[in-house]
């Protein structure tokens, strides 16, 4: 039986809703949904029309969406197991729940979603389906192929689970009475960037759940321990993408329908052409009256000394013989004027970015190194610096991810060309240590010297090549990607 493409795009927007319902993350509902659509176009001759088209897709994603939960907890207790517990824990007489207390947490949204997202996905799904998309118990045993009374069975038992994590949610709530945030929205803030009213609900649900602060500095050693893994450069190709439309019109045996093949070979052609190299040199500011005294940070009304501007007139130089096409620099004075000589010498205008800027030290702004070594927190800056902020400013986490994206925001502007970058010593480590693939508790082995040139070569598809890194003297003519 011919799937009918109408029939099927009408049933994406409740195909979503369960997904979304089921794994309470949006780019994974839509994952799901994209790869449940693929799949049915795939095997569309296997749809023989004995169930409805919406029955057969929810199947599909069931399935799909189980597979990939149990593959990422293959050693957490079955889910029959967990059932068999609340089974013999409502078969007791002398088990109960606050009514109350779970009636008035199942009446808001946010309560009833965090619950249900503890539950066995099979559990889950049934619940969801029968309760939340109005779907009948055969349907539900058509959807998990199991028999009628299993569907039933999974649905008193989902909503028995759902109950006993209800009365669990009311005796985490009674603990963390006058405790900002919900644990599940704190735990969420490891992105990047907060407001400050955020980050202050923020510091006080840390400062008073007994739970949370272990969970999130794990989070933050491991969402930078990721990092390392990841390459900025690999998206979707863009050739990919202009193919995803076609799939539809594709065929059983794969062929793409003659109105589109003249489009689909344009695409593999373009797909095949080389990519263009961009690279970042990434310059240091020269050297000021307070360099190696203050921790000067963002503090206005900092310019170079007569030697920085003398390092800054002699990066200049060293650039000689490389095609130049934009240069881009911190606001602060040391930065502007550092960047000066070098606008002058390639007839460019030195454009202000803020994601160049110097950490934000916060509190610490101006202080005197000495002062700041003598504080234990030093030693954390040094050894562990993915799990500390600056008092009222800046974390080192926060501070690597705005300079990543800054280059990668310009490289993207100016692909296949070179770009000067006028940075600081913190955030061009940072930089470095991301391109290095290196951790960013070890981004303090990296030096960066006064007018110091790093430089990393960028090509789509490809991790980052750092090419040099403190480059203090000789030309700088030479350097490309091996």
């Amino acid at each position: 039986m011919a799937l009918d493409t109408e029939e099927l795009t009408e049933a994406v927007p409740r195909l979503y809703r369960y997904a979304l319902s089921l794994c309470r993350n949006h780019d994974l509902a839509e994952d799901l949904v994209q790869d449940t659509v693929l799949r049915a176009l795939e095997h569309a001759e296997t749809f023989r029309g004995d169930s409805s088209l919406q029955t057969w897709l929810h199947r599909i994603l069931h399935h799909r969406y189980v597979d990939t939960v149990r593959s990422a907890s293959a050693t957490s207790t079955p889910p029959e197991d967990i059932a068999e517990l609340v089974d013999q824990r409502w078969h007791d007489d002398s088990y109960t729940v606050d009514a109350e207390q779970v009636v008035l947490l199942a009446e808001r949204d946010d309560e009833l979603r965090d619950a249900l997202a503890h539950l066995p996905v099979t559990y889950r799904s049934a619940v969801i389906l029968h309760d939340v998309e109005d779907w009948t118990a055969a349907g539900i045993a058509e959807i998990h192929e199991v028999s009628l009374a299993a569907a039933k069975q999974r649905i008193r038992r989902g909503r028995m689970m759902l109950v006993d994590e209800l009365a669990a949610h009311a005796q985490r709530h009674a603990d963390l009475k006058g405790v900002p945030m919900r644990c599940w929205a704190a735990r969420e803030k490891v992105s990047d960037y907060l407001t400050q009213p955020e980050r202050d609900a923020l510091e006080l649900h840390l400062s008073g759940c007994p739970t949370c602060p272990p969970l999130y500095a794990g989070l933050v050693g491991v969402r930078n321990g990721l990092e390392r893994l990841r390459d900025p450069d690999t998206v979707i190709a863009p050739a990919l993408a202009e193919r995803l439309p076609l799939l539809a019109d594709r065929g059983i045996g794969g062929h793409v329908s003659d109105e589109n093949a003249e489009n689909t070979e344009q695409t593999e052609t373009a797909e095949t052409t080389p990519s263009r190299t961009t690279t970042i040199l990434l310059v240091r500011h020269g050297q000021t009256p307070t360099t190696g005294k203050v921790l000067p940070g963002r503090a206005p009304g900092l310019h170079l000394a007569d030697a920085g501007r003398a390092q800054a007139a002699l990066v200049a130089e060293r650039l000689a013989g490389i095609e130049i096409a934009a240069l881009y620099c911190s606001p602060l004075e040391r930065t502007v004027e550092t960047a000066a000589p070098i606008a002058e010498a390639f007839g460019l205008e030195a454009i202000h970015e803020p994601g160049l800027l110097e950490c934000d030290f916060g509190e610490w702004t101006g202080a005197e190194l000495s002062e700041l070594n003598a504080k234990p927190e030093w030693a954390t800056i040094q050894r562990a610096p993915s799990t500390f902020r600056f008092p009222g400013g800046e974390s080192f986490p926060e501070m690597q991810h705005r300079i990543v994206s800054t280059i990668d925001r310009i490289r993207t502007a100016h692909e296949g060309q070179t770009v000067v970058c006028v940075s600081h010593a913190d955030p061009i480590k940072a930089a470095v240590a991301y391109a290095l693939g290196t951790h960013l508790d070890l981004f303090q082995r990296i030096v960066i010297s006064l007018c110091s040139v790093s430089a990393i070569a960028f090509t789509p598809g490809q991790a980052p090549v750092v090419l040099t890194v403190n480059s203090a003297s000789s030309s700088l003519s030479d350097l490309k990607s091996s």
